[in-house]
């Protein structure tokens, strides 16, 4: 079983196995990183690298953008061929970097805004859904349909439009593609975190653990509740999924389900 610590203080390092643990995780963006790799370097723990993708504090140009105008600040769109090679650009330096037992890729997929106090039930995922130029034109024919929708059900619950499935699937195909591609340029084991519920992360569109299947070596979950944890280990499952949640054994980072 996996017993990994996510560590930003290099002093825990040397007390981890002690502890019980037998990995280590590593924000790759943590000021510490220099400190805690040269510590790991000397110990027989393997470490593995957190990649946070498409996230870019202060860019505007390839931002998820919505049917209203509206921007997520401090990400980018994965249809963006521009956020995509810089994913892809960071994957490839992080794991030249030092010897990674793998990279978990957080965030591989499309951002949603913060739902507001009065909110329908749906109004978030509809305010979420982005109409930046790259996805635009893979909605195609759909787009402007679907963005009409989107502005209506925004203001009011309405039944689900078939532009909505379409917009769906095609966001997965935009996830696997990206997948490959750092599958194809990275020679470490890849972990990629994917939503709780298998289907949806908050925009409803995570790539489930059968579609990451031979991309990624491991999956990593969030579960929000025992309920879902509990859940989530009766699932079958066509690789290890580890839960990164404090729902898990106390202080643990990831635990094998």
């Amino acid at each position: 079983m996996l017993r990994s610590l996510s560590v930003t203080d290099p002093n825990l390092i040397d007390s981890l196995q002690a502890e019980g643990f037998n990995a280590m995780h590593v924000e790759v963006s943590d000021p510490n990183l220099s400190a805690l790799l040269e510590i790991a370097s000397k110990s027989s723990l393997p470490v593995y690298a957190r990649i946070r993708l498409l996230e870019r504090p202060g860019l505007g140009d390839t931002s998820p953008t919505n049917t209203l105008g509206q921007l997520v600040e401090g990400a980018e769109c994965p249809s963006q061929p521009l956020a995509q090679d810089r994913c892809l650009e960071l994957c490839q330096r992080v794991a030249a970097q030092y010897p990674w037992a793998g990279l978990q890729l957080m965030g591989l997929g499309f951002r949603s805004f913060e739902g507001l106090p009065t909110d329908h039930a749906d109004a978030s995922f509809y305010r979420s859904i982005c109409f930046c130029a790259a996805c635009q034109y893979g909605y195609g024919a759909a787009g402007s349909i679907l963005e009409h929708v989107a502005r209506e059900a925004i203001e009011t619950a309405r039944a689900k439009h078939p532009t909505v499935d379409t917009m769906l699937l095609w966001r997965r195909s935009v996830q696997y593609g990206l997948l490959r591609q750092i599958h194809e340029i990275v020679s470490l084991p890849l972990c990629l975190h994917t939503a709780a519920e298998l289907r949806y992360t908050g925009d409803r569109s995570s790539l489930t653990f059968e579609e990451a299947q031979g991309l990624a070596a491991t999956c990593s979950v969030d579960p929000e509740s025992s309920e879902d944890l509990a859940r989530l280990a009766l699932l079958p499952r066509p690789m290890p999924v580890y839960s990164t949640s404090n729902l898990a054994p106390e202080r643990f980072a990831g635990v094998i389900l």
